[in-house]
């Protein structure tokens, strides 16, 4: 086990002075450091639990569950607070306009009513829910909606409607719908324990209140009725045991139930195999299955597509939205609180909430903010250089130009804000919100007229890169987490990141090198990963022939064939490529940097950068794409052997998995 005696032992000479040149053998670790470890646990064994072991209970009973979550929890409140005080004179337009949006918002505490956020979904989607003859709607965005959102199972149906339309445009619909789902809307929340009734069949009291609350839904209650019913019977039709079976259109069964039951059980398919916001209900011989074969639900998965897309797209979409209203009516009201109604307006109108919170810098500190931070930048773009010099893949002159170039011309910004002086930035900002109005006290006119103008936005095309950057629909660039657009070849770093613990003012070098060191590195790295490599420093997809010389190489090849091999359960290796080539980065900047660094400043450095992580132990991610928290931090330290001399660990990597 490795000895952290050293660390632990106090001093007396104050940690900044120690930690920016210290020949000393031994350091104390910063106190938020050392309350979020476990130190019982061997580093060696697994460093995320040693290093985060002791995050949850340090943050139990929080709203939020990470340390990325923590930034964007007290970045909202600070933002709450600013838009309940008092209206400056003089303040700009844009800001009286993040007002209103939050005001109401705010509004909405303890006066929500599901009927009402269904009707509106429906005008969102462009389904008129009128009675008589309906020309043809567009139903394309309901229909991603409720098949990627709410796992509604239209995947052939989504094929077949949009198979005439052109790529833009399927492309524009799911942005919008993106833009929806990251909203803190009032979803059927995926972690709320699933009872009975939400998976078995509407009863007709129940279709009744249902249709009562969203009347008239296009068609008269009876024969809404009649097509509901039937098509939950054939819902609820299990296929046979190991077997496939042929979807039947066919006649209603059995007897109408017209009472409501609500027995409670958590059903155990919904704990293990339901998908987030499941809405549809299940035949008897699945949800009472307590041992089911993966084979059998994957058989019943592909009899439920089968089935829906032998439904016309009207009924369906009307079916949606009762299942829908009836999974918000079984659960309590969503809050409008101070921090859902602050990251609703920040990820609505992010350009003026940064620009309102960046008031509260004096242009000393951003001015000192950005120094350090594009200095870090430029030492980690000098250590990656050096890297690419060495040319392990033997790549041509060709290719080494073309990489070299693109790492030259790779750019860091801070914040989404304009890159102008306070006067330019300010008209920018007022010229982007001109057409947009709001309400104080109509929250869903407000969301439905920030959706549109975001829309339009995007519609307009791209922003010059010095001038406002338009968000993503995934959310990034309107919360914490940096990123990297590979068609400007630039790293984005959003200034709520920039926050306690990973950024304080005149803070110690190894603090910042390794926590933002290997953010901003590790979108760095994303540059040069099997995806993004073939842009060019520009931003633009590099001539076939190029891509072709990259591919072709056998070194690089087997390396991608190494870290696939390494790291079977990701979908997608770029990011475990940035996260190890990003931590190599960074450490290496650090050495070359800091000299008279000891053991002791290089185990600081691995926790600090592996804190940047910690998140609720019950809640630890485990997604195919990033994987899960526990696996980025040992996977990373694994292919280091800096680390393991750091912490006196044997070096298990045989062979490394490096792409360069």
């Amino acid at each position: 086990m490795c000895k952290l005696q050293n660390v632990f032992r106090l001093l007396a000479i104050p940690l900044l002075s120690i930690l920016s040149a210290c020949s000393c053998s031994s350091i104390r670790l910063p106190g938020y450091l050392r309350r979020h470890m476990n130190p019982s646990v061997d580093a060696c064994d697994d460093f995320y639990a040693h290093a985060c072991g002791g995050w949850a209970a340090a943050h139990e009973d929080r709203a939020y569950r990470s340390q990325l979550e923590h930034l964007d929890h007290v970045y909202h409140g600070k933002l709450a607070t600013l838009l309940e005080l008092p209206a400056v004179e003089g303040q700009p337009r844009f800001v009286q306009i993040l007002r209103d949006n939050y005001s109401a918002c705010r509004k909405m505490q303890g006066r929500f009513q599901a009927p009402q956020f269904v009707r509106w979904l429906a005008t969102w989607g462009n389904m008129s829910l009128a009675l008589g003859q309906q020309p043809e709607m567009d139903y394309r965005r309901l229909l991603l909606l409720f098949d990627e959102g709410f796992s509604f199972n239209l995947h052939s149906e989504s094929e077949r409607f949009f198979a005439p339309a052109a790529e833009s445009e399927l492309k524009a619909t799911r942005e919008a719908v993106q833009w929806l789902l990251q909203l803190q809307l009032p979803w059927p929340a995926g972690d709320v324990e699933v009872a009975s009734s939400d998976l078995q069949p509407l009863t007709r009291n129940q279709f009744k209140r249902l249709y009562r609350a969203l009347q008239p839904l296009g068609v008269p209650a009876q024969q809404l009725w009649q097509q509901v019913k039937q098509l939950e019977r054939q819902l609820c039709e299990a296929p046979p045991q190991g077997a496939e079976t042929e979807v039947e259109s066919g006649a209603e069964s059995g007897a109408e139930s017209d009472s409501d039951s609500d027995s409670g059980q958590v059903y155990p398919l919904a704990e293990r195999l339901l998908p987030d916001n499941w809405l549809l209900p299940l035949p008897l011989a699945l949800n009472n299955s307590s041992a089911l074969p993966a084979a059998h639900w994957a058989l019943y998965a592909r009899r439920l597509r089968a089935l829906l897309a032998t439904r016309p797209l009207a009924q369906l979409m009307r079916y949606a939205l009762l299942r829908l209203l009836h999974q918000l009516q079984l659960r309590a009201a969503p809050s409008f609180g101070r921090q859902e109604c602050a990251a609703q307006s920040r990820h609505l109108l992010t350009h003026a909430a940064v620009w309102l919170l960046q008031q509260q810098q004096s242009e000393q500190e951003r001015a000192t903010l950005h120094a350090t931070l594009q200095q870090l930048f430029e030492q980690l773009r000098r250590r990656f250089e050096l890297l690419l010099l060495s040319n392990r893949n033997r790549f041509r002159a060709a290719t080494q130009h073309f990489l070299l170039d693109k790492l030259q011309r790779m750019r860091l910004r801070v914040s989404v804000l304009p890159q102008a002086d306070p006067a330019t930035q300010r008209q920018l900002l007022e010229a982007h919100y001109a057409s947009l109005h709001l309400s104080d006290s109509d929250y869903y006119g407000n969301l439905l007229a920030t959706l549109q103008q975001i829309d339009q936005w995007h519609r307009d095309g791209n922003r010059d890169v010095a001038s406002l950057l338009l968000l993503q629909s995934d959310g990034f660039g309107s919360y914490a987490s940096p990123y990297f657009l590979p068609d400007r070849n630039l790293v984005m770093l959003p200034i709520s990141l920039l926050a306690t613990p990973l950024y304080r003012t005149h803070q110690a070098t190894v603090l910042s090198q390794s926590a933002l060191g290997f953010l901003i590195a590790h979108e760095m790295s994303h540059g040069f990963t099997p995806t993004d490599i073939h842009y060019d420093g520009r931003g633009h997809v590099a001539a076939s022939q190029q891509k072709l010389r990259i591919h072709r190489n056998a070194r690089f090849s087997n390396q991608i064939r190494c870290l696939r091999r390494s790291h079977k359960e990701m979908t997608d290796i770029d990011e475990k490529f940035a996260d190890i080539n990003g931590l190599s980065l960074a450490f290496e900047t650090f050495n070359a940097t800091t000299p008279l660094a000891n053991n002791s400043m290089r185990q600081l450095f691995f926790l600090n950068f592996a804190q940047f992580f910690c998140q609720d132990s019950s809640r630890l991610e485990d997604s195919p794409v990033h994987g899960g928290s526990r696996e980025r931090v040992n996977d990373a330290v694994a292919n280091l052997e800096s680390f393991a001399r750091a912490f006196s660990c044997a070096f298990r990597q045989k062979h490394q998995c490096r792409l360069f």
